[in-house]
């Protein structure tokens, strides 16, 4: 029977002589490009210019009621205006609401004049909410005796099919 080794004694010496020539090469390559090369490598300069820009015109969505005077609590408006805050209001669909009364009023006459309107003028109302933040008019439609009756109304009417918010009306002081 032919004796055969299992485990084969490598020639070291190979693989000492192979990465002897690599380190030699590698540290040569290196000295080379330090010596005889003029260019400065890595090194990264300082930048001068902005690092961001802020957009004058940042564009998208504008987002209603950001005049908010929160810290300018002793200004109180006048509430002269002839305004509706009726305290048998039960559950109401809000459509609209600003600080501004004439703003109300403005969105309350188009809803009026518009052709095909389902608004009527003794069905919208205006109540305001007076905090220490200052007034917010609301433009109220219809009055409702359960907030479930004003959920079902938002259901089968088209105009407040993707918007419906309903108002407690007696719980606005």
């Amino acid at each position: 029977m032919i004796r055969r080794r299992l485990f084969r004694k490598d020639n070291k010496k190979k693989y000492i002589f192979f990465i002897s020539i690599f380190i030699f090469f590698s540290i040569s390559f290196l000295i080379y490009l330090t010596i005889f090369s003029k260019d400065k490598y890595f090194e990264i300069p300082e930048y001068e210019g902005n690092l961001y820009i802020i957009p004058i015109n940042k564009g998208g969505k504008e987002i209603p009621n950001q005049s908010k005077k929160g810290l300018h609590l002793s200004n109180k408006k006048n509430l002269e205006n002839k305004i509706l805050n009726n305290k048998d209001i039960k559950f109401s669909i809000q459509i609209f609401t600003n600080e501004d009364y004439n703003m109300v009023m403005k969105k309350r006459d188009e809803l009026i004049n518009m052709s095909n309107s389902i608004f009527l003028e003794n069905e919208l109302f205006i109540l305001y909410l007076e905090s220490s933040i200052g007034i917010e008019y609301f433009l109220l439609y219809k009055d409702f005796n359960s907030r479930i009756e004003a959920s079902n109304y938002c259901g089968i009417n088209p105009y407040f099919a993707n918007n419906c918010l309903v108002i407690n009306g007696q719980n606005l002081d």
